[in-house]
């Protein structure tokens, strides 16, 4: 048989020494020249009936050798894992097996070195209990959320005035220049504004505001430091601007006329029941996200996570891929960005290593409490959090969905999300003092309709590298999900969502 050793586990990068008995040594190296000896087409002889030092010869000592190493040495190491009750997190490497004889006598040894999943010591959570937050929703949210309803509902109609005024929606002409030379970047034709609504640059909204009809007039604007042409930035420049139309906000009457244009309601006193309700809903929910994340920190602050350099570097990359991704959406180039910032690199990976690894211990100790509860996802279930995660599904093509589908990065993102979502809403449940009053007072079902195989082999041994990103809110802590009370939306449930 065999042997193994863990000889030392640094940063989470394991050493193990493998031991394979000589006899199974040598009888892995004699199975691989048989069959490489039925496999070859060697001039001058059959199928397996060419001697052994022509065959070697023909395909090279090496390569007989390479197919014994490849049956052999993999099974050694899985079981050297076994036995050390070790969960790899990436593809191992070996040493010592250059210029080895399987055929010696001796004792195959060789190094393995693995990355691992870092040791955790989750505390007992089972006698967490927080209380909730209570909330009444009053008259004056169901009044705000109705106007929204109305504000979503406005048509903008064109009027008899000539002059520009705060919140009309105008058609302009503009022409930029700067240091008197024209600017193709500041300049458009027909360009459609809503004022008070689309983000304009620091001034210029209340300079188009009291502008008339068809006058071109010239206005003096300053661009940002951040303004996102790096040529452009910090300069003074000049709008010709020259209003084409002009239309107004019209608001449509709160009645019964206008409820019955929302899908499944019947009046307006239907429409005001149905938001209160969804308000009522939505502040439960709120609640038991809040109970859920309390009792989270009260884990992770119980809970024990061992070093993990491989993982904290992946997390590391990512936070500063996003960083970069979004300077460049705003036309700032990566080194130009690091000018800025008066920094390199190195010096911003520095600043975010004790997010990194909060992000990671974390993510970890969510996952563990997964494994215990019997909450991991089925492939299932990861799938549709691919999809909610790219959105519009509707409006892409089936190849592009499959693609994505199947995307193992992204899989595993999907994986990370869905595992998160599943957790919190396990502990707004779980760890609520009251939960006999966490109910909206409808008699709908409050259970989510996941189907939760927790059979299913995931497979996800060597995918802990967490790719969703995390703000510094941690952007995925289950925002949107409802801690366990969800339903089928109802007609306000958009604008309730701004409340």
């Amino acid at each position: 048989m065999g042997s193994s050793e863990v000889v030392s586990i640094e940063q989470g990068l394991a050493t193990l020494r493998v031991t394979v008995d000589s006899e199974r040594a040598t009888d892995a190296f004699r199975r691989a020249l048989r069959e490489v000896t039925l496999r070859a087409n060697i001039p001058g002889f059959r199928k397996g009936k060419a001697p052994r030092a022509v065959v070697e010869r023909f395909v090279g000592a090496d390569y007989i050798f390479e197919n014994a190493i490849q049956g052999l040495v993999p099974e050694a190491y899985e079981q050297a894992m076994k036995d050390a009750g070790l969960t790899p997190i990436d593809d191992p490497s070996f040493e010592g097996l250059d210029g080895v004889n399987l055929e010696s006598g001796d004792d195959l040894v060789f190094t393995a070195k693995v990355w691992v999943k870092p040791e955790i010591e989750l505390m007992d959570y089972s006698g967490i209990k927080i209380d909730r937050a209570r909330h009444e929703v009053t008259a004056e949210e169901v009044d705000n959320v109705l106007e929204q309803l109305r504000e979503d509902a406005a048509e903008y109609v064109p009027v008899a005035r000539s002059v520009v005024q705060a919140g009309d929606l105008v058609a302009l002409d503009v022409v930029g220049s700067v240091d008197g030379e024209r600017a193709e970047r500041l300049s458009a034709v027909d360009a459609e504004l809503t004022l008070g609504k689309d983000d304009l640059l620091p001034g210029l909204e209340e300079k188009i505001i009291g502008l008339t009809l068809g006058e071109p007039t010239d206005v003096e604007i300053s661009l940002p430091d951040d303004y996102h042409d790096s040529e452009l930035a910090g300069r003074k420049a000049t709008l010709t601007i020259t209003v084409k139309s002009i239309k107004e906000k019209q608001l449509p009457e709160l009645n019964d006329e206008f409820a019955t244009t929302l899908e499944g309601v019947s009046n307006l006193a239907d429409l005001r029941d149905r938001v209160e309700h969804n308000l009522v809903h939505r502040a439960l929910s709120a609640a038991l996200m809040d109970v859920a994340r309390a009792a989270l920190g009260k884990i992770i602050q119980g809970s024990k996570v061992g070093e993990s350099k491989l993982l904290v570097d992946r997390r590391l990359d990512k936070l500063v891929s996003e960083i970069r991704r979004k300077a460049e959406d705003q036309g700032v180039e990566w080194a130009k960005y690091l000018e800025m910032r008066g920094k390199t690199e190195e010096e911003i990976r520095s600043e975010l290593y004790e997010k990194a690894v909060e992000q990671v211990q974390q993510d970890l100790i969510i996952q563990e409490v997964a494994i215990r509860e019997s909450l991991l996802p089925t492939e299932r279930e990861v799938s549709m959090t691919l999809l909610e995660m790219i959105g519009n599904v509707d409006r892409l093509p089936e190849a592009v969905i499959q693609k994505t589908l199947s995307d193992p990065a992204l899989r595993r993102s999907a994986f990370d999300v869905a595992v998160r979502t599943a957790v919190l809403r396990w502990l707004g449940q779980n760890c609520d003092a009251d939960p006999a009053s966490a109910t909206c007072g409808r008699d709908h079902s409050h259970d989510h309709d996941h189907d939760h195989d927790h059979d299913h082999d995931h497979g996800h041994d060597h995918d802990h590298d967490h790719d969703h990103s995390h703000d510094d809110e941690h952007e995925h802590d289950g925002e949107g999900d409802d801690g366990g009370h969800g339903h089928q939306p109802e007609a306000g449930d958009a604008a309730a969502e701004q409340e």
